[in-house]
């Protein structure tokens, strides 16, 4: 009878020693980055998955003072964009990635939150981060 006991508590010992070093295994390992298109790198969309996700791409950069994101974007990147009235404009192309409009969007971001300005009215302070980020559009609003 120990000796049943005694094998008891030892398969107990190494599957709570397995449950363990998984449950460490996970909690360490570092979560997979996307990768960024930064510096004038490009990539196309025909490159990216475009089945109902958005590819991988942010543009970021740091903010100087008296200057509009457009302008910070214009400067570093290739940019086109559309003019509307009474908004200003458009950003529809980013180093030469055009979205299909009627799926996907070029997001300006401030600091982490999604802009509630354009970007070309937007006045940057050096402690401004400013990215780009392709959003799915959202048809349910």
């Amino acid at each position: 009878m120990f000796n049943n006991t005694a094998k008891k508590l030892e398969i107990f010992v190494v599957i709570v020693v397995i449950a363990l070093f998984g449950i460490i295994y996970s909690l360490t390992k570092q979560p997979v980055s996307a990768p960024t298109i930064n510096d004038g790198q490009k990539a196309s969309l025909e490159e990216q998955s475009t089945i109902q996700q958005v590819p991988s791409t942010i543009i970021k950069y740091q903010g100087v003072e008296g200057q509009t994101a457009l302008e910070l974007l214009k400067t570093s990147h290739n940019v086109e964009t559309k003019e509307f009235s009474g908004v200003g404009e458009f950003v529809v192309s980013i180093d030469g990635i055009t979205p299909n409009q009627q799926t996907h969007f070029w997001a300006f971001y401030i600091n982490g939150a999604q802009a509630q300005v354009g970007a070309g009215t937007y006045i940057t302070k050096f402690t401004d981060v400013i990215e780009w980020k392709l959003e799915i559009v959202n048809s349910n609003k």
